[in-house]
């Protein structure tokens, strides 16, 4: 039979016990808190660049962002107003949240649709989903790396 015997002392508990509290205190809420911060930068630059393949408006010398593209910023206000906010609480936890109080934000993120259901006038310009897609996995990787580091 081959067996492996693996014990900590009363000394070496308690110390792993208080780093871990320490990490789930400290640097777990600091990698959230950054995460979010560069969904917001992200997101406001992809908007500040846009996409440019929709139609010209030569009246206006603006050329929209086409269907699916990043929305492209016409006056600026969608991009000022995308704001993140982190709250810490004992009853809910920790909580980012990412996003902006424009209505025609949801809009240009999620399409909009006619009165029976069908495709509205304004086709999906996703501006935040891609950039969760992009930092949240970068995110998890940030706290695999500090555990290693801090344990």
């Amino acid at each position: 039979m081959l067996t492996v015997n693996i014990s900590l002392d009363k000394k070496q508990v308690g110390l792993l016990t208080k780093r871990l509290h320490l990490f789930q205190r400290r640097y777990i809420p600091n990698i959230i808190k950054q995460t979010g911060k560069d969904i917001e930068k992200g997101a406001k630059r992809s908007i500040r660049t846009g996409g440019r393949s929709g139609i010209h408006w030569h009246n206006l010398r603006y050329r929209s962002s086409g269907d699916g593209e990043v929305p492209r910023s016409q006056s600026g206000a969608l991009a000022r107003s995308i704001k993140s906010r982190f709250t810490k609480s004992k009853k809910h936890g920790i909580n980012m949240t990412v996003g902006t109080p424009l209505p025609y934000g949801e809009f240009l993120e999620k399409g909009t649709k006619d009165r029976r259901g069908g495709r509205g006038r304004i086709t999906p310009r996703p501006w935040l989903k891609p950039q969760l897609d992009k930092h949240v996995p970068l995110m998890a990787k940030r706290i695999e790396q500090s555990l290693r580091e801090n344990l």
